[in-house]
């Protein structure tokens, strides 16, 4: 199996080979793949996934030379730097026990470049909460906005003061910390 990702969408993620014994396909009927993802880089499978013959040897090293070389992401190194005016509006800096707290992101691209592969995050916090993102590495066009939501959830029941803030990083965006501090997580 080959999964492949539009490198304009997922630049670090062009290709990856899978290996599925036959004798755990059921050939001409329904089959079922679970794929997990693992890892601090893990944030899903924007693309299909296909099963197919698998690819000689000499195919996969040529894809993965292609991958490693980075030659189809040389003309993105090009991009002019981008400065997103960015806004958070979040109601409370607080995340009780058993509880979460939302945010929204406002980003607003005033340049005349795009902003390609922007992603938030929220830093200092990773171990207390899950945080789940409605759109993670997009790019924003210029002229136009973007608004995300983000969801923290205290589920660990973790308790005491941490500092962590958004922040606001992407291919040709400079990177800055956006919103306020968080100050507790009881």
């Amino acid at each position: 199996m080959r999964i492949s990702s539009d490198p304009f969408i997922v630049p670090n993620l062009i290709k990856r080979f899978y290996r599925i014994p036959d004798d755990l396909i059921k050939w001409g009927g329904e089959n079922l793949l679970e794929v997990r993802l693992y890892g601090k880089h893990a944030m899903g499978i924007s693309e299909p996934v296909y099963i197919r013959e698998a690819s000689t040897g000499q195919q996969q090293r040529a894809v993965i030379d292609l991958d490693n070389e980075r030659a189809y992401l040389s003309d993105l190194g090009n991009l002019t730097e981008v400065d997103l005016d960015a806004q958070a509006y979040i109601e409370k800096n607080e995340v009780p026990a058993g509880s979460f707290i939302q945010a929204l992101i406002r980003l607003c691209n005033n340049s005349d470049h795009i902003a390609f592969f922007a992603g938030i995050k929220v830093r200092g916090i990773e171990d207390a909460t899950t945080q789940i993102y409605s759109d993670n590495w997009f790019s924003v066009l210029p002229g136009s906005e973007k608004c995300v939501w983000v969801k923290l959830y205290n589920d660990k029941k973790i308790t005491g003061s941490f500092k962590a803030r958004f922040e606001l990083t992407g291919w040709n965006i400079r990177k800055k910390n956006i919103g306020g501090e968080f100050k507790d997580i009881r």
